[in-house]
């Protein structure tokens, strides 16, 4: 299963793909917390972790990614949220790979709270356990050969 850093390495990477081209290229994304942000600047959370049993063999993992802008101006934002909008809903509702894993994005949702833009979309990761056997007592029985006779001119 992929791990939470490679989740967040794999949007950063996007991110910063997604802005080359863009007036917002040079924009850093911040690695420390809220209270330490600077202007220009982008941050990203995993929030709302959640790690489930499928099945026997299989295990999956719900995330929320949430993306946020922080506008060069206080008082002039509303431009600058809207370009960068615009440009990180596009990105990511295509789906994103990362390593040789293609996760699909359904929805992703935007929002404006006290200047700060938010962008918001949540991945589901599937995976077989690390330890599944499928040969192991209580994997289920595997399925015999099945015979099948066309007789199409009945």
């Amino acid at each position: 299963m992929l791990s939470l850093v490679q989740i967040n390495k794999a949007v950063a990477d996007q991110l910063r793909g997604t802005l080359v081209g863009t007036p917002f290229e040079s924009v850093p994304i911040s690695p420390g917390d809220l209270s330490e942000i600077e202007r220009p600047s982008l941050k990203i959370e995993i929030d709302g972790g959640k790690l489930e049993n499928i099945n026997a063999s299989f295990k999956g993992r719900n995330l929320t990614i949430r993306v946020y802008f922080f506008a060069s101006n206080l008082k002039k934002y509303k431009l600058e949220n809207l370009q960068v909008q615009e440009i990180i809903e596009e990105t990511f509702i295509k789906g994103m790979w990362i390593d040789s894993y293609y996760i699909p994005i359904n929805e992703v949702n935007a929002e404006v709270n006290d200047t700060i833009l938010q962008v918001d979309f949540d991945i589901l990761i599937t995976a077989l356990h690390i330890d599944y056997d499928q040969y192991s007592e209580g994997s289920g029985e595997l399925m015999e050969d099945l015979d099948f006779d066309f007789n199409i001119n009945e």
